[in-house]
């Protein structure tokens, strides 16, 4: 494997890690918007919020059933 090879593939799993990061902090916050929100339920940046990252972090498919459903009630 050449250096460019190896460097390529040090960029592919530093990539796959920060996807993994990224993942889940979307999941956090898509759990933690709605809990905020219920505090002020009038907040129209909260609403605003909880579009965007619906739209940015989907709901997996291969999240566990239970997982998905809970997010697909909160949302």
């Amino acid at each position: 494997m050449t250096t460019l090879e190896t460097r390529l593939e040090e960029c592919k799993e530093r990539d796959a890690e920060k996807d993994d990061k990224l993942s889940a902090l979307g999941l956090c916050l898509r759990l933690l918007i709605p809990e905020v929100q219920r505090l002020d339920p009038t907040n129209t940046m909260l609403s605003q919020v909880r579009m965007l990252l619906a739209q940015s972090f989907p709901v997996e498919v291969d999240l566990p059933h239970d997982m998905a459903d809970l997010l697909r009630r909160i949302m």
